[in-house]
């Protein structure tokens, strides 16, 4: 009894004692390791923190984008933020900004991505997450041919039916429903990455359900609560138990996928074909069973959220401006693709449609500005001691690039920036932005030239076998990057699918632009409304009610 108590005692001690050090190692440990760069970047502006523990109390109680947006207007294109156990360099300056992600190419933050390597079961490196080297490299090689031209081409008439089944599904409701668009979007485009990259129909419009967007939905919730090292830290939280379960869930559905794809191959064109197909350069061989897991959820997460949410936000606007609602009918009504008494059924949307269609791209594209559903960044670090902005940077400093606060910053865009005017990007001939040459549709014959491509359009066939590994959008959006319009990043780093994205977005806000017209729910509370609820979960995406709407029919039927 006596040799039990002291025992005892012991294990009482050590298991009150143990989370305290546990604790002071997650949060002593980092700031004091920190302090020679805190040192170093003291000539940078920032906001007053915590000694310790930064900034992160700012970050977690208010929306992340928005609050660095306040930040960027108050303390300008350059300035510091604490973070436990770094420091941070906010840079929303556009030269500076592009020497960090397209002339000095610097790469990505590994400690900020590792997050992202989490969406499955086993922790994995994945296309995001891992250096710029020869693994990177290769896979982005390999999966390249699935977005050329050549390809969204010859896809682009299964986006189109897939698009009139989102109609039919509108036509259902009727006009004095709220509907949210978003969540209408994303079944639609979960569709589209179906057919694009599986070559399956998920039949997410068509069902009452779909478990791979519901699974996504709450992943990507918890993606951003790992932000809160709280979660981290102490791993028995109910947040961090419940993200576990998430990964669980979707790493099962993925393992389904790829078990049907071993049974049925995907056509040769299908972006999951070049995955099964790849050949690791680290190894000589193909992707091991985690390394495939990955890349397959990585490629289906990125391929549905963002540009679901890039098409919410530009419906959002469109319907909250009259008289751009009225410019986009004009223009469809010209090229045959509006709903009229006369014309009840218009004309499918034609490949050579897409670059004709002026004003709707300058919409898309300040949509892109304002609402960027990559809103939080990209996060890099540099690695040589260099001058940014007009601040001494040293080696080491986490450079953080958030999309959101550059392309509504003030300083970038004037005193507008914060108003949704696509005539920003319409020269006086609309022919393309007043400073930079707009990006261009897979039809833009690139003369200037305005009609609308039509169902045989010669014009289409010719950039589509011009161009056949790069949409000519890709390639002139380097031009409006140099004012800081980065939706997609820039560099060796930028979004391997962003032609895709466009496609879609030109697509489908073509054919619902001319069969409806959209109003806001009155409960969403404007633009305003929906802009302040939005929410920073690893995408951009409006608020807890979503985004009601009506959708109403330019056709009683």
């Amino acid at each position: 009894m006596e040799t039990a108590l002291p025992a005892m005692l012991v294990f009482v001690v050590v298991a009150a004692v143990a989370p305290l050090v546990y604790l002071l190692h997650q949060m002593l440990w980092p700031f004091l390791s920190c302090l020679p760069l805190r040192r170093k970047l003291r000539q940078v502006p920032g906001p007053p923190g915590h000694f310790l523990l930064g900034h992160i109390f700012d970050l977690i109680a208010n929306p992340v984008h928005q609050q660095l947006a306040k930040w960027t207007e108050e303390y300008g294109p350059i300035y510091k933020i604490g973070l436990p156990g770094a420091m941070a360099v906010i840079l929303t300056e556009p030269e500076a900004v592009a020497t960090v992600i397209k002339v000095e190419r610097y790469d990505k933050s590994a400690m900020t991505y590792k997050f992202m390597e989490k969406i499955t079961r086993d922790t994995h490196p994945n296309i995001v997450t891992v250096p710029t080297a020869s693994y990177h490299r290769a896979i982005r090689k390999a999966v390249t041919p699935a977005f050329s031209t050549a390809n969204l081409r010859r896809f682009f008439p299964e986006l189109v039916v897939l698009t009139e089944r989102l109609v039919q599904q509108l036509l259902t409701h009727g006009s004095f429903a709220s509907l949210d668009m978003d969540l209408a979007a994303q079944r639609l485009t979960v569709d589209v990455i179906g057919r694009f990259a599986f070559d399956r129909d998920f039949n997410a419009l068509s069902s009452g359900r779909s478990e791979a967007l519901e699974a996504v939905g709450k992943l990507m919730v918890s993606l951003q609560r790992d932000h809160n090292p709280l979660n981290r830290w102490f791993w028995w939280r109910k947040e961090t138990r419940e993200f576990w379960a998430d990964r669980v869930r979707f790493d099962a559905i993925v393992r389904r996928a790829l078990e049907d794809l071993r049974e049925r191959p995907p056509a040769p064109h299908c972006l999951l074909s070049h995955l099964l197909s790849f050949t690791d350069p680290n190894t000589g061989k193909a992707l091991s069973g985690k390394a495939l897991r990955a890349e397959t959820a990585t490629f289906w997460i990125a391929g549905f959220e963002t540009t679901a949410h890039a098409i919410a936000w530009a419906l959002m606007f469109i319907a909250s401006d009259e008289q751009v609602e009225a410019r986009i009918a004009a223009e469809l009504d010209a090229c045959g693709l509006l709903a009229t008494p006369a014309r009840p059924e218009p004309r499918p949307v034609a490949w050579g449609d897409l670059g004709a269609l002026r004003f709707l791209n300058a919409v898309i594209q300040e949509a892109l500005r304002l609402m960027p559903p990559a809103g939080g960044g990209t996060v890099r670090t540099v690695p040589r001691d260099t001058k940014l902005a007009g601040y001494d940077v040293p080696a080491g400093t986490v450079v953080w690039i958030p999309f959101y606060a550059l392309q509504r910053s003030k300083g970038v865009w004037g005193p507008d920036a914060n108003e949704f005017r696509p005539d920003r990007w319409l020269a006086p001939q609309g022919l393309g932005p007043a400073q930079d040459q707009a990006p261009q549709g897979p039809n833009d014959d690139n003369g200037g030239g305005s009609g609308c491509g039509g169902a045989a359009s010669s014009n289409g066939a010719a950039a589509g076998a011009a161009a056949p590994e790069e949409d000519e959008v890709v390639k002139a959006a380097a031009t409006a990057s140099a004012r800081g319009w980065i939706p997609f990043s820039e560099g060796p780093r930028n979004c391997v699918g962003q032609s895709l994205a466009l496609l879609e977005l030109r697509t489908v806000l073509a054919v619902l632009c001319g069969r409806f017209r959209f109003q806001l729910a009155d409960e969403m509370g404007g633009v305003e409304g929906v802009v302040a609820a939005s929410r920073q979960e690893t995408t951009l995406k409006p608020g807890e009610k979503g985004l009601l709407m009506h959708a109403i029919p330019r056709v009683a039927t």
